[in-house]
C-alpha cells in the first residue's frame, strides 16, 4: 500500500498552512519555510507511484486483453476509446480515490473509537462481538463481516453523528409563484 502512505504524506502536506493561499505576494515565505518543497516531494512520490501502477496495468491489458479488471483497467480502456483522457487525468482520479479513502476512513475510525471510549459498556459489547466472531483466528476476515451486527451499528451511528465529509444542505433554487387560475 505504497500509494496509501504516499497519499497520507500528500494529505499532510496539503493540510499545511500556505501563506500564498491567502496572500499571493507572500509565496516566497512558503518556499523559505520548506512547505513548497515538501509538497513538491510528496507530489513526485505520488506521481511515480501512480505511473508505475499505470505502466503495470497497461502491460497487463496488452498481454491479457481481458474486459474485466479494476478501476484503473477501466480508466485505461476509456483512455483508448476516448480522445482527451490523459494519464494526468487518470492520476488525478487515482489521487482522489486514495486520498479521499484514507482521510475519510481514518476520520471514521477515530470518531468511532472516541465514541466507544466515552461509553465503556458499548465498547465491551463491540469487543465481545468481534472476539466471539474471530475466535482463535486472530483477525477479522471479510467473510466474518455479516456476523458483526452490533459493530455495523457502531459504524453507522458514527457516520450519522460524525459524517466524514461535510454534508451540504439542499438549497431551494426555485421561486414559488402564485398561479392565477
Amino acid at each position: 500500500m505504497e500509494a496509501t502512505s504516499n497519499s497520507t504524506t500528500c494529505s499532510a502536506a496539503l493540510a499545511g498552512l500556505f501563506l500564498s493561499d491567502y496572500l499571493p505576494l507572500l509565496g516566497w515565505v512558503d518556499r523559505l519555510s520548506g512547505m513548497r518543497s515538501r509538497l513538491e516531494r510528496a507530489y513526485l512520490k505520488l506521481d511515480s507511484t501512480y505511473q508505475r501502477h499505470i505502466d503495470y496495468h497497461q502491460d497487463r491489458l496488452r498481454q491479457q486483453g481481458k474486459e474485466d479488471g479494476d478501476v484503473l483497467d477501466a480508466l485505461l480502456r476509456m483512455q483508448k476509446d476516448e480522445e482527451g483522457l490523459t494519464e494526468d487525468h487518470i492520476k488525478g482520479v487515482l489521487m482522489n480515490i486514495f486520498i479521499a479513502g484514507t482521510d475519510t476512513s481514518s476520520a471514521t475510525v477515530e470518531w468511532a473509537m472516541a465514541e466507544l471510549i466515552r461509553q465503556p459498556e458499548l465498547m465491551k459489547r463491540a469487543q465481545d462481538e468481534v472476539r466471539g466472531c474471530v475466535g482463535s483466528k486472530g483477525e477479522v476476515e471479510e467473510t466474518d463481516l455479516h456476523q458483526l451486527h452490533f459493530f455495523k451499528c457502531v459504524i453507522k451511528e458514527t457516520m450519522r453523528l460524525h459524517p466524514p465529509a461535510p454534508l451540504l444542505l439542499p438549497r431551494e433554487t426555485m421561486h414559488h409563484f402564485k398561479l392565477n387560475g
